[in-house]
């Protein structure tokens, strides 16, 4: 399983699940209102993300979250929540 990803990792993840150019996604862009980006769409790649990468969000995370900092910051903690209990940590 791979190790922890970067933000340009996750970053281009959503770039391409969403379709937005990467220069637009930034940590502070506000995916709902800046970008456009519906509820369902972010649910869905909060979705796909659990399936790939074998984490999981609460369920109002998925609702909750605005930006891709915010997105990026749950994602990184989930995921190392899994790899520790993967290495015994």
């Amino acid at each position: 399983m791979e190790e922890r990803i970067s933000f340009a990792q996750f970053q281009g993840i959503f770039a391409e699940y969403l379709g937005i150019e990467v220069s637009r996604l930034t940590p502070e862009v506000n995916l709902l209102l800046e970008l456009g980006v519906d509820s369902l769409s972010l649910v869905n790649v909060m979705l796909r993300l659990e399936r790939e990468y074998q984490v999981m969000f609460n369920p109002e995370d998925r609702v909750m979250t605005r930006t891709l900092g915010e997105a990026y910051e749950l994602f990184d903690n989930y995921r190392s929540l899994v790899l520790d209990a993967q290495t015994g940590s």
